[in-house]
């Protein structure tokens, strides 16, 4: 079977397009954590605006996360702690919930979060987690599944990001379900585990 110099090409530059891709999409957080300036846009399809105070915590040590429902959560970080001051997340355990739209895991356990949103004792938050979709995107993914629980917007949502990683709480993987107890300490938990307690 005889391939022509023009199908070699061809493909060669398909194969380059398609990793190109998925390149950008998969390192576009890796770009703006080791960013040293903030950023004011990443590209057309899916803005984020990141705050001065990209080393979340370091001077701060409290910040407001807005949610794709328009909600404002403010969060302490100190010491691996991780404590949420609004009202109705007093005196219950959170789970952040790091997911991905394009996460075939994330999508198998869909059923599973949505009952462990509806716990009495328990808060989800999300957090898109695996590439920038935008706030739009996301909204419309979200309600598309049925969850009803508040997801922290693209606009600041990398610094949380930053500082799970930084802090060991977080190594890149979709989904984590992150245990914030009473106490503001933080454990990677399965899923099994939560909808047990």
């Amino acid at each position: 079977m005889k391939i022509s110099l023009f199908t070699i090409f061809s493909l060669f530059s398909l194969l380059l397009l398609v990793q190109g891709c998925a390149r950008k999409e998969e390192v576009i957080y890796q770009q703006v954590e080791n960013s040293k300036h903030p950023v004011s846009t990443i590209d057309k399809q899916a803005p984020i605006v990141v705050n001065q105070a990209t080393d979340i915590f370091a001077h701060v040590k409290a910040m407001q996360f807005p949610t794709t429902n328009g909600k404002i959560i403010t969060i302490k970080g100190d010491n691996n702690l991780l404590k949420i001051t609004n009202p109705e997340y007093q005196d219950k355990e959170v789970v952040l919930y790091l997911f991905g739209r394009d996460c075939p895991h994330c999508v198998r356990e869909i059923s599973q979060i949505k009952a462990l949103s509806r716990k009495p004792n328990l808060k989800v938050i999300g957090l898109h987690a695996q590439k920038m979709i935008g706030d739009s995107a996301l909204r419309a993914y979200t309600k598309k599944i049925g969850y009803h629980f508040d997801i922290l917007s693209f606009k600041n949502d990398i610094i949380m990001i930053r500082y799970l990683k930084k802090n060991g709480l977080w190594y890149g993987d979709t989904p984590t379900h992150l245990l914030i107890d009473r106490g503001g300490n933080v454990q990677d938990i399965s899923i099994t585990e939560l909808l047990n307690r």
